[in-house]
């Protein structure tokens, strides 16, 4: 029996995923087990509630949770206080399998918790959908009502995590699974030990795989922690060059969550003080902050100097109506004074007119 892990950070396709290769020919358990559809996800999360409900315990039980990882120190997965989680796991894989030659399952927390799984049963294969960080920040934060930074620091703890916890890990983009080529699914089916998909599979999925349901076109705004996210998902793009330096930012972002006070109850955890990384976020975080300061200050003394400006229009104006004013009244007194001066010699003229008359 073949037993496929199907994971990715929330929000970039691993429902997606789950069904194109369930599909394929994986069997993901009966639909009724699984999580139901909804309006952030029409189409099905094609998620096992039971898989769902373990691994949530097992990060609660480590003292975080899907959107806080704890700090996860070496050799977790064995804890003997994780048994009962583990024979749970293991009961809900017993009724996953059914009689199915490949079974998978699928949940993004498999990238921070994929060792425990490993600890239940064979992982065979690990695929996982990757999907721009500045779609999945914006989906992500408007969906659970996160800021988006956090959402992106989330992003590179789970996709580095990822890398560290699957040497064996395949990588399918999720533009590509949109369009839903042959090309793409037969490279798929091949990784997966699965026959080449017939005409209908290929025209099953493509009616599946519907672009119209991807409204997010990556509007999240630029901080720090989303260009961290960004880098890590460059680095995908040649994951046998990168691995060395993916599985060390995963280490230290770890031993931040460590700093942060997410460490585990009781295996032992030690508080570590904050990565480099974090350091030079805060480093980051506060230039900004300055920069904000400054540029506050900036347009205050703009609009001082605007209503300065104001101000001294409206007293040029004042000034200019006061001296037409002026002019006005000048121009009747000179205009009374030559009257004044020319009734004599209207009077005289008349005098003149009449005496000549008579």
């Amino acid at each position: 029996m073949t037993t496929i892990c199907v994971t990715g950070m929330h929000r970039s396709g691993t429902s997606l995923l789950a069904r194109v290769v369930n599909l394929l020919g994986v069997h993901l358990g009966s639909p009724e087990d699984h999580l139901k559809a909804n309006q952030a996800n029409p189409t099905g999360y094609w998620e096992h509630r039971g898989v769902v409900r373990v691994a949530n315990d097992v990060l609660a039980h480590l003292g975080g949770d899907w959107a806080g990882p704890p700090h996860l120190p070496p050799g977790w997965a064995g804890d003997p206080s994780l048994e009962p989680l583990r024979e749970r796991a293991a009961a809900v894989l017993g009724e996953l399998r059914a009689d199915a030659e490949v079974v998978g399952f699928k949940d993004p927390r498999a990238c921070l918790v994929l060792p425990f799984w490993r600890e239940v049963t064979g992982v065979d294969r690990v695929i996982a959908c990757v999907r721009p960080p500045r779609a999945v920040t914006a989906s992500l934060a408007r969906r659970n009502d996160l800021s988006e930074a956090h959402v992106a620091a989330l992003t590179s703890r789970y996709l580095s995590s990822l890398v560290a916890n699957a040497p064996e890990l395949y990588l399918v983009d999720y533009q590509e699974l949109l369009t839903a080529s042959p090309e793409m699914l037969g490279g798929l089916a091949s990784h997966l030990g699965l026959p080449a998909p017939s005409d209908e599979v290929v025209a099953e999925v493509a009616a599946f795989a519907r672009p119209d349901l991807d409204h997010d076109d990556g509007t999240a705004q630029g901080t720090p922690e989303l260009a961290l996210a960004e880098e890590v998902h460059a680095r995908l793009s040649d994951l046998d060059a990168n691995r060395g330096w993916l599985v060390a930012l995963a280490g230290t972002l770890n031993e931040a969550a460590a700093s942060d006070g997410r460490a585990p109850a009781g295996i032992g955890a030690r508080p570590t003080r904050l990565a480099t990384v974090t350091r030079e976020r805060d480093d980051v975080r506060a230039h900004l902050a300055a920069m904000e300061a400054d540029r506050d200050r900036a347009a205050a003394e703009r609009d001082r100097l605007a209503a300065e400006v104001t101000r001294l229009r409206r007293q040029r104006d004042d000034a200019r109506r006061r001296e037409e004013r002026l002019r006005s009244r000048r121009s009747v007194r000179a205009a009374l004074g030559l009257a004044a001066l020319a009734r004599p010699l209207v009077r005289a003229w008349r005098r003149l007119r009449a005496f000549g008359r008579g």
